[in-house]
């Protein structure tokens, strides 16, 4: 039997852009994939729409990562992965 570990990821920023939420995290321990799956605290499962890449690597704060989710997400919600 093979435990995993779920992460609890805090959304500090929020863009919304149509139906999406492009959301800023704290840097999990494992990669985000476009296609993996975050839990909201609710335990709605939402999936990872993409995960946008900069030229600049100061578009986002040190320890931080970006992901696109299909979802409108709030600032402080919390998410599993």
């Amino acid at each position: 039997m093979v435990a995993f570990q779920v992460e609890k990821l805090i959304v500090s920023d929020v863009i919304r852009y149509r139906n999406q939420s492009v959301v800023t995290i704290s840097k999990p321990h494992k990669p985000i994939w476009t296609g993996d799956y975050i839990q909201l605290a609710t335990g709605q499962r939402l999936k990872v729409a993409g995960v946008p890449l900069y030229d600049n690597p100061k578009s986002v704060p040190v320890g931080k990562i970006d992901i696109v989710l299909d979802a409108k997400i709030n600032i402080n919600d919390v998410l599993y992965y």
